[in-house]
């Protein structure tokens, strides 16, 4: 058998495999010329096509979980400012849109601060003490903990199922300013930090992906009386790693995955005859975009899109549990899909030429969601929230879990 150095145009092997850099194909095998020897070397078959493939898919779902995190994150903020009934305690404080009667701190004759202020034998030092501090911006810093796990099944014949386990922990600042458009509104500007890690395996395969790395992050809502909106942008710096078990070199590669969401919201009170209890319609969108360092392209990764639109509502309460303690509980229910889903391209295995093709996509399939979630406002202006999430559609089932403690100032 002769052994000849193959063009790009031949370096194809039958059943959607290719040789690894530097090897040639012969027959239905590859080979690697050491010392002039010919040494049979593993091909790299359809799989890793395949997990090429799903790579813009699971940087998309990681950006995913980053905005179900800090919307959490908002909407026990909104849920504070928009001061929900029976919600004492510490939240009092944050909300600022009520006052309480220990504001105005009256004296011994119980004179209030403004007749201490009128009354000229009145000591200037007690006025001073006596004007109460103010709660007009506040400063809020948290932290976040998310587990995330999803059973993607396979879409079509080129297609790959695979089980992504993903682990997240964010940490945010944020400032709140009453009264910037009128009397009843308020304006939340945050930042955030986070750090990702999401370990996949493939259906049939012992071929492992790892996709980790920083992120970094802004948000803000905007609330006027039920009405709300939100947009949240974070860009994560990723490396992915594709470790394939020694059936052929491992490869790795950077990341960039940035990302766009939006929601808007209103809330109605008076549910079932009680003020404690709401629903709040809400309608949102969120866009990715994954794109690849100069490794990428010697694995002939293109970049990734992906639009998600969403639609649904929320129904809540709120009650007070004693001891500067009070409770909100909620439950969102929504439908969602993928308008576009522009996955991966990777080089054809069969094609002529190298003709670039895509794995079938979710695109356009309609699935749902529940997030279940429980916010314990506690004194000191201390709140911890614990929060879920139901995914499931065709092909696809996916739960998460989340814990988060914020403090404000």
């Amino acid at each position: 058998m002769t052994w000849l150095a193959a063009t790009p145009a031949q370096a194809q092997l039958a059943g959607g495999c290719t040789c690894p850099a530097g090897s040639f194909p012969s027959g239905t095998q590859c080979a690697r010329l050491i010392n002039g020897i010919p040494v049979a070397v593993p091909a790299i078959c359809t799989v890793r096509n395949a997990i090429n493939q799903s790579v813009g898919h699971i940087a998309s779902s990681q950006q995913q979980q980053s905005f179900w995190g800090i919307n959490q994150i908002l909407q026990q903020r909104r849920d504070r400012i928009q001061g929900t009934p029976a919600s004492g305690g510490a939240s009092a404080k944050i909300t600022g849109y009520s006052s309480s009667s220990f504001d105005s701190d009256p004296n011994t004759l119980s004179y209030s601060a403004q007749s201490q202020k009128n009354n000229p034998l009145a000591s200037s030092l007690y006025d001073q003490a006596a004007v109460a501090a103010p709660t007009n911006p506040v400063w809020g810093t948290w932290l976040q903990g998310l587990a995330d796990t999803e059973q993607d099944g396979a879409l079509g014949p080129t297609d790959v199922g695979h089980v992504t386990n993903t682990y997240t922990a964010q940490g945010g600042l944020d400032r709140t300013q009453q009264g910037v458009l009128s009397a009843d509104d308020a304006l939340v500007l945050g930042v955030v930090s986070s750090w990702t890690h999401a370990h996949t395996g493939y259906d049939g395969s012992a071929t492992t992906m790892d996709v980790t790395g920083p992120g970094v992050g802004v948000y803000t809502t905007y609330v006027k009386g039920g009405f709300s909106t939100d947009v949240t942008t974070t860009f994560n710096f990723l490396n992915m790693t594709q470790n394939f078990s020694s059936a052929a070199p491992n490869s790795s590669v950077s990341i960039l995955s940035s990302g766009l969401s939006g929601n808007v919201q209103y809330k109605f009170t008076g549910l079932l005859g009680s003020d404690k209890n709401f629903v709040e319609p809400t309608a949102g969108f969120s866009l990715s975009h994954t794109s690849f360092g100069s490794g990428g392209s010697a694995l002939g990764l293109e970049d990734a899109y992906t639009v998600r639109l969403q639609a649904g509502a929320r129904v809540g309460t709120t009650w007070d549990a004693g001891g500067g303690i009070s409770i909100d509980a909620s439950l969102k229910a929504l439908v969602y899909g993928n308008a576009i889903a522009q996955g991966t391209s990777v080089a054809s295995a069969t094609g002529v030429g190298g003709a670039p093709t895509i794995a079938p996509a979710d695109e356009g399939l309609v699935r749902g969601e529940l997030d279940p979630a429980l916010s314990f406002n506690l004194p000191n202006d201390y709140s911890v929230t614990v929060s879920g999430q139901l995914r499931a559609g065709r092909a696809i089932l996916g739960e998460s879990v989340g814990l988060n403690l914020r403090k404000q100032f």
